[in-house]
């Protein structure tokens, strides 16, 4: 494995963890951290939209939907424009979470990144956000 692979690697495995300590006292998984995120930033979304930001399939989704409507933290209604599209919303005790995860992710963030200027900051994401885009092109 080359170096690049192996340390972006192990931060991912780092972040993994992280996501899923946080999320273990509300009997949640890492994975909820990010739908959490996603469902807040865009609500009334649908599980295919969701399913297709995230790169997981639709069966998962689905799944992990079910698990957070029977925790109080969603809602989904049928789509006004197809009943068969379910959309999905937030409700006010996945808001509060939110905000909390919110806060936990910048400090994590802040910690992993405390040894770089500003300057270096930018060059990594703008590297990063590159390597991302080539990976949307290639899949």
């Amino acid at each position: 494995m080359s170096q690049f692979s192996s340390n972006f690697n192990a931060v991912d495995r780092y972040l993994r963890r992280y996501r899923r300590e946080y999320m273990a006292p509300l009997g949640l998984k890492g994975i909820h951290a990010r739908l959490f995120m996603a469902i807040c930033r865009t609500p009334g979304c649908s599980q295919d939209q969701l399913a297709k930001r995230m790169w997981f399939d639709k069966s998962t989704i689905a799944r992990q939907m079910e698990l957070l409507e029977k925790k109080g933290f969603i809602t989904r209604q049928p789509s006004e424009k197809d009943k068969r599209v379910l959309c999905v919303y937030p409700t006010e005790q996945m808001l509060e979470v939110q905000k909390d995860l919110t806060v936990a992710m910048a400090q994590w963030e802040a910690t992993l990144l405390q040894d770089l200027s500003a300057e270096e900051q930018q060059q990594l994401n703008d590297l990063l956000a590159r390597v991302r885009d080539r990976v949307n092109k290639e899949a």
